[in-house]
């Protein structure tokens, strides 16, 4: 069973928990706010810009140790960071944690 150990890791965009799974391996779950405000620059403009379909973010799962520090879920650095999983946009923090487990078990 997976045990949620921090939330709303500072360190990671946009709301990151970390957990704990059931076989000891750690994960930091990053998950897109569903409401995201308009900043103060911008709100004028809404009126007169249309606005257009905006693509949300998945829901990403990265393997990591104890102290949330990501590991590289390929081992290529070449290529950036990779996640162990990407979840489709809207998926949550428990969705994200059974898929994490099952990918691992």
């Amino acid at each position: 069973m997976a045990e949620l150990i921090a939330e709303a890791l500072v360190q990671f965009a946009p709301t990151s928990n970390l957990y704990r799974l059931g076989g000891g391996q750690y994960v930091v779950i990053t998950r897109p706010d569903p409401v995201q405000p308009v900043p103060e620059a911008l709100a004028a403009l809404i009126g007169a810009v249309k606005i257009g379909h905006v693509e949300s973010s998945p829901t990403e799962v990265f393997l990591c140790d104890e102290d949330a520090r990501l590991i590289d879920a390929d081992g290529d650095p070449t290529n950036g960071m990779t996640a162990l999983l990407s979840l489709p946009a809207g998926t949550g923090f428990d969705e994200a944690v059974m898929a994490a487990e099952r990918e691992l078990s």
